[in-house]
């Protein structure tokens, strides 16, 4: 068949249409005469498994290779979003408001629940974010009444341009549930000291999640993370105040500057660290599993006190006399 550089071609590929019905589509409209030729193509060069959904238009000159080239690409209908690792519940939702996504930030939080917050309807009752409902059929221990921060899984996703913005929410939950299978909690059940302390509070997966979450804000390589890991542990074993700045930044919504003042560190919030003893109620951004699998996986070592110098580098103590002479050393 003859096409002439000005021929162009609308095709729409529905979700979780098979290889078959698309070659059989294509044949049909004539932009390829050898149904089983074309299907061997697409399994020789692995483009069989990265056929997108969606609306694409083809031009001319129309190849095998050219067909599958632009059905491997987003569709004329997508768009991709992508959520950095780090970023908190406000970040998400100033940036799905920014896409177009929803109205404003408040819409993702009616939907989400709130940052630094747990929402009840009353004296020991708690009210749980609408995001998951019946058809969504996951095991958490997140408790009621807690926002979805920190189940985001940070990634680069293709949604469709006209998603609510509760599907896309719904989406990156349902692939925090795939990275972060319970795998991750068989390993922290190799750890005694670990899962004593994870298992007898919030839920095993909820406070993994909460302390990768500080790990990714608290340090920026893996190994210092699983440094960390071990000491922020041991403090909560101890009783001990966490004392990171990064949950005094969330409770009080702060950026930027990586220090907190006296009296931010005085700020009544059960995520100031400094005020209260022990994991706060919940993550304070979404992890990348990195942070993750720090959480569950921490390097023993002897200090207790920790810095992130103005040098960049992260310097330790054994003890709070040697993290002042790092503070005056590095700061």
């Amino acid at each position: 068949m003859h096409f002439s550089n000005y021929d162009k071609y609308s095709l729409e590929i529905k979700e979780g249409e098979s290889v078959s019905v698309l070659a059989d589509s294509l044949r049909d409209q004539g932009l390829i005469g050898n149904i089983w030729l074309f299907k061997k193509y697409l399994s020789f060069t692995g483009m069989d498994k990265k056929i997108n959904a969606g609306s694409f238009e083809l031009k001319a000159p129309i190849t095998m290779a050219s067909i599958a080239k632009v059905l491997s690409a987003p569709g004329l209908n997508e768009v991709t979003i992508t959520i950095l690792p780090g970023w908190n519940l406000r970040q998400v939702a100033d940036y799905l408001a920014s896409q177009g996504f929803a109205k404003s930030s408040q819409e993702v939080f009616e939907i989400t629940g709130y940052p630094a917050k747990i929402v009840s309807i009353g004296p020991g009752k708690k009210v749980e974010p609408p995001l998951l409902d019946e058809e969504l059929e996951v095991e958490s221990s997140k408790p009621l009444g807690m926002s979805y921060e920190g189940y985001f899984a940070p990634e680069t996703y293709r949604v469709y341009k006209n998603s609510l913005v509760k599907d896309i929410l719904r989406k990156m939950l349902v692939q925090h549930f795939k990275e972060v299978s319970f795998d991750i909690v068989d390993k922290a059940a190799e750890n005694s000291r670990i899962w004593k302390l994870v298992s007898k509070n919030r839920g095993p997966d909820h406070e993994i999640l909460t302390m990768a979450s500080i790990l990714e804000k608290e340090a920026r390589t893996p190994e210092d993370r699983r440094i960390i890991a071990d000491i922020l542990w041991r403090r909560v074993e101890v009783n001990w105040a966490l004392q990171v700045d990064s949950s005094v930044h969330y409770a009080v919504d702060k950026t930027g500057d990586v220090f907190t003042t006296e009296n931010e560190r005085g700020f009544d919030s059960l995520w100031n660290t400094y005020k209260y003893p022990g994991l706060p109620p919940g993550p304070i951004c979404n992890p990348g599993f990195d942070s993750i699998l720090a959480a569950v996986e921490p390097v023993a070592n002897e200090y207790w006190y920790f810095l992130s110098g103005a040098d960049g580098k992260m310097h330790y103590a054994k003890t709070l006399e040697e993290h002042n002479l790092n503070k005056q050393k590095y700061l």
